[in-house]
C-alpha cells in the first residue's frame, strides 16, 4: 500500500481540464443515431466523396451512434475528409492521433511520449484545422505548444495560438457548445490569451457541467474545494465529484488522458464518486502520465516518493519537472540535496531549485539561497543567497547573515 502523500490537488486536478481537450465529444454536423435507411444513405454519399459524409460517419464510428464503436473505421472516414480540406475532419483526425485511437503506436510513449509519431501527426493535422479558424484546434494547438507535445515547447507560438482561438471559443461558447465553455474556462482561469479570471472561468466551467462535460464537473468540483472562483463548499464540491465520476471513466476507457488523470485523482485522493482504491488510481495515472499529462506525473512522484524504492518517484516527477511543473521542481531539488531517492547532488538540486524559485516557488527560494550561502554543489555566492533570501522573506529589514 502506497502511504498518501500530503500535497495540494489545487492545481493538479483542475489540470486535467487546462490541459488538452482531446476528449472533446465528437459532433456529426448534421447527423444523430441513424435508422437503417439513413446510415445506408449516409454511408453511400461518403463513399461517393462527400467530405461531410464522411466525417459525420467518422464520428458514427468514433462514438459507436448506430454501428459499432470502431476506431479505425472513425479513423479511415475522418482521414478521407481531412484530405479534402474539411477542417472539423482534420482536427478529431488530430485528436485520434493524440489519443492513439485506431492508428498504430509507431513509438511507446514510455520511450518518448512528447515527440512520437502520433504525436506528431496530432500537431500535423490540429494546426490544418487551426489555419482554417477551428477554434477548438487553435486552443488544442496552444495547449501542444505550452507542454510541448508534440513540437517543441514554445510559451510564445502557445500564446498565439491562445489568443486566435479566445474569439472563435467565447462565440462557441455563448451558444450553448460544451467543449468550448470548457475550454474558455481554462483559458480564464490560467490567463491564456485572456486576462486571468478565476470568476469568469468558474462561470463557464459550470456551464459546461450542467451539460454534462465530465471534465468541467470534475474542475468545478476542485474549484469548489478550494474556493476558487467561487465559494468554498465541500457539499457542493463532493456533488460535482460523484456527477463527473461516470463520464470520467468512459473518457479514462476510450484513451483520453486528462480524464484518466482525474479518475486517478477522484480514486486517490477523494474518493468521491468512486470507492477510494489507490490500486486503480494508479493504474489510470500511469496511463495517462505515459501520454505525457503533467499532472499525472507529478501525482504519481509524490505517491511514489513515500515508498521504499523511490525510483519510480524520481522518474515521474522528472518528467513533470521537465514540463514546468514547479511543485515537481521544488521537489526534485529537496531529493537531490538530501539525497532523498536519488543520488545526493548540490548542482541538481540548484539547477531545480533554480527553476522553482523563478516561479516563484517559496520553498525552491529557501533551498536556493541555503545552497549558494553554503556553497553546496555550486559556487559559494553571498549576493546570490541573499537575492533569493529576500524573495521569500517578507520582512525587508530581516538580518541576513553569510560568512
Amino acid at each position: 500500500m502506497i502511504a498518501q502523500a500530503m500535497f495540494t490537488i489545487k492545481n493538479f486536478a483542475f489540470a486535467a481540464l487546462l490541459a488538452l481537450c482531446f476528449a472533446a465529444p465528437v459532433e456529426a454536423k448534421n447527423v444523430a443515431a441513424p435508422a437503417a435507411i439513413q446510415l445506408q444513405k449516409l454511408r453511400a454519399a461518403a463513399q461517393r466523396g462527400d467530405a461531410q459524409a464522411q466525417y459525420n460517419l467518422g464520428v458514427l464510428y468514433a462514438e459507436g451512434q448506430g454501428v459499432p464503436q470502431d476506431d479505425a473505421q472513425a479513423t479511415r472516414w475522418f482521414r478521407k475528409a481531412a484530405v479534402q480540406g474539411d477542417a472539423d475532419a482534420q482536427f478529431y483526425l488530430g485528436v485520434m492521433y493524440a489519443e492513439s485511437r485506431g492508428v498504430a503506436r509507431e513509438q511507446t510513449q514510455a520511450e518518448n511520449w512528447s515527440l512520437n509519431k502520433s504525436q506528431m501527426q496530432a500537431v500535423v493535422w490540429i494546426r490544418k484545422a487551426a489555419e482554417q479558424g477551428l477554434a477548438m484546434a487553435q486552443y488544442n494547438l496552444g495547449s501542444m505548444y505550452t507542454y510541448g507535445q508534440g513540437v517543441a515547447k514554445d510559451e510564445a507560438q502557445a500564446e498565439v495560438w491562445f489568443r486566435k482561438a479566445a474569439d472563435g471559443l467565447r462565440e462557441d461558447a455563448q451558444k450553448g457548445d460544451a467543449e468550448a465553455q470548457a475550454a474558455l474556462g481554462a483559458m480564464y482561469f490560467k490567463g491564456l490569451g485572456v486576462a486571468k479570471d478565476e470568476e469568469q472561468a468558474a462561470i463557464w466551467v459550470r456551464k459546461a457541467a450542467e451539460q454534462g462535460h465530465a471534465r468541467a464537473q470534475f474542475s468545478l468540483g476542485v474549484m469548489h474545494a478550494n474556493g476558487l472562483g467561487v465559494a468554498k463548499d465541500k457539499e457542493q464540491a463532493d456533488a460535482w465529484y460523484r456527477k463527473a465520476a461516470i463520464g470520467l471513466r468512459k473518457d479514462a476507457e476510450r484513451g483520453n488522458a486528462d480524464a484518466q488523470a482525474a479518475l486517478g485523482t477522484l480514486l486517490y485522493m477523494t474518493g468521491m464518486g468512486v470507492a477510494k482504491d489507490e490500486e486503480e488510481a494508479v493504474f489510470w495515472l500511469r496511463k495517462s502520465a505515459r501520454q505525457g499529462n503533467p499532472s499525472a506525473q507529478y501525482i504519481l512522484g509524490e505517491m511514489f516518493s513515500t515508498a521504499v524504492d523511490r525510483a519510480e518517484a524520481s522518474f515521474w516527477l522528472h518528467k513533470a519537472a521537465e514540463q514546468g511543473v514547479v511543485q515537481a521542481q521544488s521537489k526534485l531539488g529537496r531529493m537531490y540535496l538530501f539525497g532523498l531517492g536519488v543520488a545526493k547532488d548540490g548542482a541538481q538540486a540548484a539547477r531545480w531549485f533554480g527553476k522553482a524559485a523563478e516561479q516563484g516557488d517559496t520553498d525552491a527560494q529557501v533551498g536556493l539561497s541555503m545552497i549558494y550561502r553554503k556553497g553546496e554543489g555550486v559556487p559559494k555566492d553571498c549576493a546570490q543567497a541573499e537575492y533569493w533570501f529576500r524573495k521569500y522573506n517578507d520582512d525587508a529589514q530581516a538580518p541576513f547573515k553569510c560568512e
